[in-house]
């Protein structure tokens, strides 16, 4: 990552929180990746926390695939409202290349009742494109589907939990065996788990800058004790701290001070 001064890059945050600047072209910029960019700017938790609490208002974590949207309730919803897939997209904040794969996916699915439904959604949307009157048996088979949920579990929430099982299974290994061999267990390489557990920790921080520490419960005591609990990647930074330790460090530091 290009050497600046702190005050330099929590210009180029701001820059982004504006929307002067695009997320990729600061990265490009600090000749950097994302990983690298994304740990940067969880130091601002503790160096300047009013900034990072603009920062991740702006751009919070998300998942690469969302695994929460019940895609036959987002079609028969389309169906049923009249509205446009454009506007569903936007009504569930939902990208359209991802509605669009889930949609092509009820074709190949192995539930009669999914490829019915895929084939009424394609005669129906025809219809609605050229501005056809839709028949008495469309009609019908409309009224006929059973609503049913768009979105489901959150998430981001999904996530963090299949990442704290991971985590869990990996501290659990490594206390066995060696970090390598642990890995392999998981059917992982190192690298592969350094990169998941940052994710995680990522989601922590947002978490707990947003005040989304009173767990209750179990869930709770086992995040307080997952803290104590060292693991580490020994990617090496130049002040001789791995990277993942740093960033469990303001995870700790975030939640002492609260």
């Amino acid at each position: 990552m290009k050497d600046i001064k702190q005050e330099e890059f929590e210009g180029l945050i701001r820059e982004i929180i504006e929307g002067k600047r695009s997320e990729t072209s600061v990265i490009g910029e600090l000749k950097t990746e994302s990983r690298t960019f994304n740990n940067k700017v969880q130091e601002l938790s503790l160096i300047n926390p009013e900034l990072y609490a603009k920062f991740i208002r702006v751009r919070p974590y998300k998942p690469k695939e969302r695994k929460d949207i019940n895609i036959r309730g987002f079609v028969i919803e389309t169906l049923k409202s009249g509205l446009t897939v454009e506007e569903m997209c936007a009504k569930y904040g939902i990208g359209r290349r991802t509605i669009s794969r889930k949609i092509l996916a009820l074709n190949k699915s192995d539930r009669v009742e999914d490829i019915q439904l895929y084939k009424l959604y394609k005669e129906i949307a025809y219809k609605r494109s050229r501005a056809q009157e839709l028949g008495y048996e469309d009609i019908v088979q409309i009224n006929e589907l059973e609503t049913e949920e768009v979105i489901g579990i959150d998430d981001i929430e999904r996530r963090r939990q299949e990442l704290l099982e991971l985590e869990r299974e990996y501290q659990y290994l490594c206390l066995q065996v060696g970090k390598k061999e642990a890995a392999k267990r998981l059917g992982y390489s190192q690298n592969r788990i350094y990169k998941l557990l940052n994710e995680l920790y990522r989601i922590e921080i947002e978490r707990h800058t947003r005040g989304e520490k009173d767990i209750p419960g179990k869930d709770a005591k086992e995040y307080r004790a997952s803290m104590k609990v060292e693991v580490i990647e020994p990617v090496v930074t130049a002040k001789g701290q791995t990277e993942n330790n740093k960033v469990r460090t303001i995870v700790q530091k975030n939640q002492e001070s609260r």
